[in-house]
């Protein structure tokens, strides 16, 4: 599973066992101590990982994606007192994000994906001032190109948190596609 945030772990750590891969997202939340804290609970509880400092985790585990994201959360807020939200995709799940990108990959620096916690109720939003940046909300993914460049466009993980009530985080799109690559070897 490829777990999603912003928990930065500045380490790494590989140990392979031939099951899945799958990648969580995991939001607001650093610390440099992440490895000699988290490592025995993340070996024991999920057997197989590999943390990036980019705030992702890539592991496999028998258990399920509610299962990982709720140990996930606990360990964190057991460890640091931090209620971190964990967005959870299996490498499907992964793949059918990329795939399902509805705008140009000539530029890939201007591409990114925002990955939301719940489907969106919301199939637009209403956004001022945008330029042309453009975005299509997809079930949980907001898809983003934004030619002005990602600091300066009004279309942010803040702005698409609020306007579709959910909890999102966003990767560019060489980082969506590395945590894929990394998934799957």
């Amino acid at each position: 599973m490829i777990v999603i945030s912003h928990f930065c772990m500045h380490w790494l750590l590989l140990q392979s066992q031939p099951l899945s891969w799958d990648c969580s997202l995991n939001r607001s939340f650093q610390s440099i101590y992440a490895q000699l804290l988290l490592w025995p609970v993340f070996y024991s509880s999920l057997h197989s990982f590999l943390c990036i400092q980019s705030g992702n985790i890539i592991l496999e585990s028998e258990a399920t994606k509610s299962e990982i994201c709720q140990k996930i959360k606990e360990e964190i807020f057991s460890k640091f007192g931090y209620n971190v939200p964990v967005i959870i995709r299996t490498i499907e799940e992964w793949e059918r994000a990329i795939s399902n990108y509805p705008f140009s990959l000539e530029n890939s620096k201007i591409v990114a994906f925002a990955f939301l916690n719940q489907i969106s109720k919301e199939a637009t939003i209403e956004i001022k001032g945008i330029k042309e940046d453009k975005y299509k909300i997809f079930e949980d993914v907001v898809y983003l190109n934004c030619p002005t460049g990602f600091a300066n466009t009004k279309l942010t993980n803040n702005l698409i948190e609020k306007k579709l009530k959910v909890i999102a985080t966003s990767r560019n799109y060489n980082t969506t596609i590395k945590l894929l690559e990394l998934s799957k070897s």
